[in-house]
């Protein structure tokens, strides 16, 4: 368990779930948390998607939600959206970009933070496409985004590779809107 936390890559690899606090300018529901904790999301396939405000607590959620699956022997990997762009357009031009794709199709849980955080230009639209379109119905994804949902069609370019990015990421998702104070790191 402990190699699996470790090679998750975590932004914080001290969160845990039990360290939450629901307080209640956060409108967070301790019951949504702690059934996510039985991890039953993972069986589903189900994705994951936090929205907030810089600080609110995303990736600390996020992380928690991946360290929980590591602890029972879950793979699980944390990016950045911008890392996993770089990461494609590189593998693509040393000839390596169907075995980076495949290695995000078998990971078990992909936590995918600070996404659409800046614009999307087309080639990382299909990028992102072809990793979540491998990912679909075979295992969950968390986003972390400070934008809304109903704002991200806009974000990815609005034709239809934002269409079925979204149909991937949005099928079977759970959203959770995290409100209150912009910096809520001392009180995760």
């Amino acid at each position: 368990m402990e190699r699996l936390v470790k090679q998750a890559n975590f932004s914080d690899s001290n969160a845990r779930l039990e360290d939450i606090q629901y307080l209640s300018d956060r409108h967070l529901n301790k019951d949504v948390f702690q059934k996510l904790s039985t991890n039953k999301y993972l069986d589903e396939h189900k994705n994951i998607i936090f929205v907030g405000a810089t600080g609110s607590g995303k990736s600390y959620l996020a992380c928690a939600l991946g360290k929980n699956a590591c602890l029972s022997g879950t793979r699980v990997n944390y990016i950045r959206l911008p890392d996993l762009l770089a990461d494609l357009k590189l593998a693509r031009i040393e000839g390596r970009y169907p075995k980076v794709v495949k290695q995000c199709q078998k990971i078990d849980l992909l936590i995918i933070d600070e996404f659409l955080l800046v614009p999307i230009p087309q080639q990382a639209q299909q990028d992102i496409l072809e990793v979540l379109e491998r990912r679909y119905r075979l295992h969950s994804t968390i986003f972390c985004s400070q934008f809304k949902v109903d704002g991200w069609h806009e974000r990815l370019g609005g034709g239809v590779l934002a269409d079925a990015i979204l149909d991937r990421a949005l099928s079977k998702s759970q959203q959770i809107l995290i409100e209150g104070e912009k910096s809520m790191r001392s009180r995760i």
